[in-house]
């Protein structure tokens, strides 16, 4: 019972640290799939995640308060939690000692990739307590053979088959856990015949696959993302085994990629948590003979995964380390009561003391890093950052919020292009949102001729959620919002809400004033202030300015800068525009959350830069002609302490 409660109560403190620094919102890429696929019942991208698709489902109906995407994070956190307590109990169940098992658990706890995915609704916090839920039952197998642990074992592997595909390589530890574990007793003692131990172990297995019924007939409902029909067994291996995955995974190892590995995990769990813990398995290696059949299952599971993950030629390959990383949690933890049982061979009360010794030590290794990790995702959930121009990353500071809030601004049966990480946002606010129900989102950016071609002959207003590699002579870019609109012809109209500044540079381009497209936000600290500029071109030729888009500070100077080389995301030079058009150029300003209080300007300013070298800036005048110097003021505000 003892036991038990300290488990629940490091899954809780577990859990309060996720809950506090999850992310409140929607996120981007395949985190932001998940979080509206489980509410629309849609097919998710390969191998369908069946399993979490219909635990997130169940999730949604028990817990009816919340917005969706905060719902489906805070699942997340609660799994993660639960991953924290499993590996409690085998340590603890492994070494008898409460003590290893608790810096296991802590160590993964605040690994910063475990909690990193913790607080986010993607699919790596089950991954990590699928393992510890199969690496428990591999444990009771191996203490207590027989035919029904064995089947607990098969079941946990089945559940992570059911999940993700790098369950694969925890097939041969669990049949080299049966052959050992059953050798002796299938045979010699006759608790179970082989073909009923066989049986046994396919139903295991076979019982949680059965899931995967859920991808074609998911796949039959046509929603997004993905839209094609699996009608028959040819389309649906085709789409299980996702030619695309296995491209990109890599069978010998690289030198760069293990090297990348090897200082992940030492930045994950600390360089003297990973020696100390090194050499406490050799400890417990030679004090617990017994056990190395099982230290050497836990290191295979350890090398399989990591030689799997490391040879993912992907970005942010570090997500896919998790499930190796509780086989580290539970070795560490062996290592840990190596230490303490070589202590104990002291006796008498010298051990006593020493162990505590050890415990402590061990205990303080790990909190010196706790309040670093809480501040850095603390910061990175609840402190607004600004989207880049290319938005690769948008799970961090509310940037897919903003993009997703962006659908409400584009015109019905608008066709918008992004890239995977972008559109999955969109996707989100208009499946469950319910913005531009008839726009078309797509999530493959490198196709966007083709789709420019099809907004074309279908008459749909083209947008993109990034900026282009390159500027397009056949669009006129716009701002709507965070997002562009590749119109074909040139606005002409200045848009509703402006708020007037009329200031010119160099005679040549007006700023004619900004615009808050997403509504007027809070000025705040650790909020971003999301505007757009409004630019008209004066004359039919004017120089490619770059725009320099500063916060200022009254009394201590620049406080955050940007630089563009032309307007809309890079993508729509001076040059290129006509005169009188009117474009829209947007930006996110950043009100940093340690700013301190006072008045804030928020300057732009346009310069040429020089075919040698350096550069120079525009003049800059009123309407009425008198020269105002090189920046204009587009915002005043005060910060109140």
């Amino acid at each position: 019972m003892l036991d038990a409660c300290l488990a629940l109560a490091l899954a809780g403190a577990a859990f309060a640290g996720y809950a506090l620094t999850l992310a409140p919102g929607i996120l981007g890429g395949d985190a932001g799939e998940l979080q509206f696929v489980p509410h629309i019942l849609s097919l998710a991208h390969p191998t369908g995640y069946p399993l979490q698709i219909l635990l997130d489902r169940l999730w949604l109906t028990v817990i009816p308060f919340g917005s969706v995407a905060w719902r489906i994070n805070l699942l997340s956190a609660l799994v993660a939690a639960l991953g924290v307590g499993i590996v409690f109990t085998v340590v603890r169940s492994m070494t008898a000692s409460r003590v290893a098992g608790t810096i296991a658990a802590v160590a993964l706890a605040i690994a910063p990739v475990y909690w990193g995915q913790a607080v986010l609704g993607d699919k790596y916090a089950l991954n990590g307590l699928l393992t510890a839920l199969w690496a428990w039952m591999a444990w009771r197998s191996y203490e207590r053979p027989g035919g029904w642990t064995w089947a607990q074992v098969v079941l946990a592997l089945g559940l992570g088959l059911a999940h993700h595909r790098s369950f694969l390589v925890f097939v041969v530890p669990t049949l080299l856990l049966a052959i050992e574990s059953f050798r002796g007793a299938c045979y010699r003692r006759g608790w179970l015949r082989p073909n009923l131990l066989l049986l046994a172990g396919g139903g295991a297995l076979a019982l949680p696959l059965l899931l995967y019924i859920y991808v074609p007939l998911a796949s039959l409902r046509g929603l997004p993302p993905y839209h094609a029909k699996i009608t028959n067994l040819r389309e649906f291996i085709g789409f299980m085994n996702d030619a695309g995955y296995m491209g990109q995974v890599g069978f010998l190892p690289k030198g760069e990629n293990l090297r990348m590995y090897a200082e992940t995990l030492v930045a994950n769990f600390g360089p003297p948590l990973v020696l100390t813990g090194l050499a406490g398995l050799i400890t417990w290696w030679v004090l617990r003979p017994r056990q190395r059949r099982w230290l050497v299952f836990l290191g295979l599971s350890f090398v399989l995964q990591a030689y799997l993950t490391q040879n993912y030629d992907v970005p942010r390959r570090y997500v896919f380390f998790i499930p190796a990383y509780v086989c580290v949690a539970l070795l560490v933890g062996a290592g840990v009561a190596g230490w303490l049982a070589l202590a104990g061979h002291l006796g008498g009360r010298r051990a006593a003391w020493v162990q505590v010794s050890l415990a402590v030590v061990f205990l303080v290794l790990l909190m010196v890093r706790l309040p670093g990790q809480w501040r850095i995702r603390w910061l990175e959930q609840h402190v607004a950052r600004p989207m880049d121009i290319w938005r690769q990353d948008l799970k961090t500071g509310g940037q897919a919020d903003r993009l997703a809030m962006a659908l409400a601004l584009v015109p019905p049966r608008s066709l918008v292009v992004g890239d995977w990480e972008q559109a999955t946002p969109l996707w989100y606010a208009q499946q469950v949102q319910g913005f531009c129900p008839d726009c078309r989102i797509q999530g493959d950016f490198y196709d966007l001729i083709k789709h420019a071609a099809r907004a074309t002959a279908e008459n749909r207003p083209l947008y993109v959620a990034r900026t282009l590699n390159q500027a397009t002579d056949w669009s006129k870019p716009t701002a709507a919002g965070p997002l562009v609109h590749l119109a074909s012809t040139p606005q002409t109209e200045l848009p509703a809400g402006l708020v007037l500044l009329d200031v010119v540079f160099d005679g040549q381009v007006r700023l004619a004033g900004h615009t808050w497209p997403l509504g007027k936000p809070v000025l705040q600290r650790g909020q971003v202030l999301p505007l757009s500029l409004i630019w008209r071109l004066e004359q039919s030729t004017a120089p490619d300015y770059a725009i320099a888009l500063r916060l200022v500070h009254a009394q201590r100077g620049e406080i955050w800068k940007t630089d563009n080389p032309a307007p809309v995301l890079g993508m729509y030079p001076f040059s290129r525009q006509a005169a009188g058009q009117v474009v829209a150029d947007y930006y996110e300003i950043p009100l940093p959350w340690n700013a301190p209080a006072g008045a804030y300007q928020v300057e732009v300013a346009l310069y040429r830069v020089l075919p040698g070298g350096g550069f120079i800036n525009a003049k800059t005048a009123d309407a009425a002609g008198r020269a105002i110097g090189e920046a204009a003021t587009v915002l005043s505000f005060d910060l109140h302490p």
